[in-house]
C-alpha cells in the first residue's frame, strides 16, 4: 500500500510537469516559451451520442472532437479556442475573457461546431463519468483504451495518445534492462523511469501511459493513467486504474476535448444514439 501511495503521488505530480515541462510525441505541448507543433488533421466526422444511465442524464460522445473515427484521437484545444493550431504558446493564445465556466458559450467549441446541447463537459461531468463507471484497459489496434462502462451497461472509449510519461520500477532486475538514457530519477525505494517506449520483462510488455481531456472549467482538467501489462498471449492486466479531476492553470495548451450532450429530449436524438460501439479487432 505505501508504494502504491507513492507511485499515486508521483503520478501526480508527474500530471503537472508533463503539461507545463514535456514534449510527448503528437499529445502535448512545450514550455510557452518554445513552440509546440501538431499534424494536421483528417477530415472529421460528427460524434454520435452514447446514453450510459448517468445519475444527470448526460449523454457522452463516442469519439474526440476533430476525430476522423471512433478510433482517432481528434484535435487539441487551448481553454476558450475553437480552432487547433499548429503552435500552443502563450503568444498564440487568443481567449481575454475572465469566464471560467464556459460551457455552451461561443468560447465552446462543441456548441459551435455540433450546435445546442452540445458542450465540453465540466469537471462534474467529467467526476460524475469516473464515479459512475467502471473502467477497465485494453488494446485495440496497438493503441491502449480505457473503456468506462456505465450503469446501463453501455460504453465509451477513450484512446491513449502516443506519449512519455514516468513509471515505477519497483525492483532491480527490471531497472537494469532499462536504458540508462530513460532513468528520471530514483528515489529511496523506487526508480521511475520515463518510458518513451515500451519495456520489456520476462515476456510481458509493460507501459505507463496518461490521457489528458479538457474540462468547461478553466481551472481543471481530466486525467487518466494507467499501468498496463501485456502479456505474450493478448491479455491486458492494469495495475493502476486511477481517473481523476486535476486543479490546473495550463489553459493556452491544446487538450483533448470528448464532448457531451446536455439537453433534455426535446427533439429526438434517437437517430444519433446507439447501442453499442464496433471496434476493429
Amino acid at each position: 500500500m505505501k508504494i502504491k501511495s507513492l507511485f499515486i503521488i508521483a503520478c501526480a505530480m508527474m500530471f503537472t510537469l508533463s503539461l507545463s515541462a514535456q514534449t510527448r510525441k503528437g499529445t502535448t505541448t512545450k514550455r510557452p516559451t518554445t513552440a509546440s507543433k501538431r499534424p494536421a488533421q483528417q477530415t472529421a466526422s460528427k460524434p454520435i451520442l452514447v446514453d450510459l444511465g448517468l445519475p444527470s442524464g448526460t449523454k457522452w460522445a463516442d469519439r474526440n472532437i476533430g476525430a476522423t473515427s471512433v478510433t482517432s484521437v481528434g484535435g487539441y484545444y487551448s481553454y476558450g479556442e475553437t480552432a487547433t493550431k499548429q503552435i500552443y504558446t502563450s503568444d498564440t493564445y487568443t481567449f481575454k475573457s475572465d469566464i471560467t465556466n464556459i460551457a455552451g458559450t461561443e468560447y465552446d467549441v462543441a456548441t459551435k461546431k455540433y450546435g445546442k446541447g452540445w458542450s465540453i463537459p465540466t469537471a462534474e461531468q467529467w467526476k460524475e463519468l469516473f464515479e459512475s463507471c467502471t473502467l477497465d484497459y485494453m488494446v485495440i489496434n496497438k493503441r491502449y483504451v480505457a473503456k468506462f462502462t456505465g450503469p446501463n451497461g453501455k460504453s465509451i472509449y477513450l484512446y491513449f495518445p502516443p506519449n512519455d510519461i514516468y513509471a515505477r520500477v519497483g525492483n532491480m532486475e527490471l531497472s537494469k534492462k532499462v536504458s540508462a538514457g530513460l532513468l528520471s530519477f530514483i528515489t529511496e525505494n523506487e526508480t521511475f523511469v520515463k518510458l518513451s517506449q515500451l519495456a520489456q520483462y520476462n515476456g510481458i510488455t509493460v507501459k505507463a501511459t496518461e490521457a489528458i481531456y479538457r474540462t468547461a472549467n478553466k481551472e481543471s482538467l481530466a486525467q487518466i493513467l494507467a499501468i498496463i501489462s501485456v502479456e505474450k498471449n493478448g491479455k491486458v492486466n492494469s495495475s493502476l486504474k486511477n481517473a481523476t479531476v486535476q486543479n490546473s492553470d495550463q489553459a493556452i495548451y491544446g487538450v483533448l476535448v470528448r464532448p457531451v450532450f446536455n439537453s433534455p429530449k426535446t427533439e429526438s436524438t434517437e437517430d444519433t444514439e446507439q447501442d453499442e460501439i464496433e471496434l476493429p479487432e
